[in-house]
């Protein structure tokens, strides 16, 4: 089964837990982690700043595509907006 994990990035390492889980379990998970900066990156106050950058559109993309090719949604709350459509479409 192909499945997308709908979440924030402040879920982050509960994403990767999960995923790793549903992969062991023999799925396939569309993963949008390894599109993210690692938080050690920047200093905290330019962390939300470099998430949100638009120049970042490839985790959007990603995700865009992701979604509508999985077999199933998984949310992780809370989080934001952007999830939410995920679920939602």
């Amino acid at each position: 089964m192909k499945i997308y994990i709908a979440s924030s990035y402040r879920n982050l390492h509960a994403v990767q837990l999960v995923r790793d889980a549903l992969t062991a379990a023999g799925n396939t998970v569309l993963d949008w982690t390894g599109f993210v900066p690692p938080l050690s990156a920047f200093p905290p106050s330019e962390r939300k700043a470099a998430l949100d950058d638009p120049g970042r559109n490839e985790v959007f993309d990603f995700c865009t595509e992701a979604r509508g090719r999985a077999d199933a949604v998984l949310y992780i709350g809370p989080a934001g907006q952007d999830s939410a459509c995920e679920v939602g479409i």
